[in-house]
């Protein structure tokens, strides 16, 4: 298992190469500023996207306000 640190930027996105299971894959981390946090996208060596995810996501705990967007 590898760990990345990621600068923190919101101009440029921050990408990398990673190997899942034997196959290649870009990761890009962006900020979306509408969403106001991080994405990761995943994608494949022909420019498909696999996963496109927020990491920081709203809330589900009972008690806790959601972000509201």
């Amino acid at each position: 298992m590898s760990t990345y640190n990621v600068p923190p930027t919101y101009a440029t996105p921050f990408s990398y190469q990673v190997t899942l299971d034997g196959g290649t894959y870009t990761a890009q981390i962006y900020w979306l500023y509408y969403g106001q946090r991080s994405y990761l996208q995943l994608t494949d060596s022909y420019g498909n996207i696999i996963v496109n995810m927020p990491l920081i996501e709203s809330s589900t705990t009972p008690g806790v306000a959601p972000v509201n967007l």
